[in-house]
């Protein structure tokens, strides 16, 4: 299904990843688990969403965009296998804090004419949107 274009916000639900390799899941004794997202476009039955992780849970998009209603593509684990030929999940770009200073190994081909603010509209931290502008 499509997310409205241009929606998006927060998925704050707790993630308990099982010891057994199993599937993680929404549980109100997993580990928090905060993940922002920002459709970008919606057409044809699908949106192009960029996620910005806030916490480091197993499967944690595949999770919360599942919880959410709209798994992606192709996610035979999480979602409908029949939805694509593999699974449609992809990283443009990898940041973390080091030394209190936000690093940004990659910038994405698609952000060149965006700010980072620009798509993650909700991001209030004015630290984080200096680093990614």
């Amino acid at each position: 299904g499509n997310l409205p274009e241009g929606s998006g916000g927060f998925i704050d639900d707790s993630i308990d990843s099982p010891k057994d390799g199993l599937k993680s899941s929404i549980s109100n004794s997993g580990k928090p688990s905060l993940t922002e997202y920002h459709c970008l476009t919606s057409e044809k039955g699908s949106s192009l969403v960029a996620f910005l992780i806030h916490t480091g849970r197993r499967h944690q998009i595949r999770v919360h965009s599942t919880h959410l209603g709209y798994p992606i593509l192709g996610d035979n684990f999480y979602g409908d296998e029949n939805s694509a030929s593999r699974l449609m999940l992809h990283c443009s770009g990898v940041s973390f804090f080091y030394q209190d200073q936000m690093t940004c190994m990659d910038q994405p081909p698609w952000i060149e004419n965006h700010t980072w603010a620009e798509i993650f509209p909700f991001l209030a931290d004015s630290v984080m949107q200096n680093s990614f502008d």
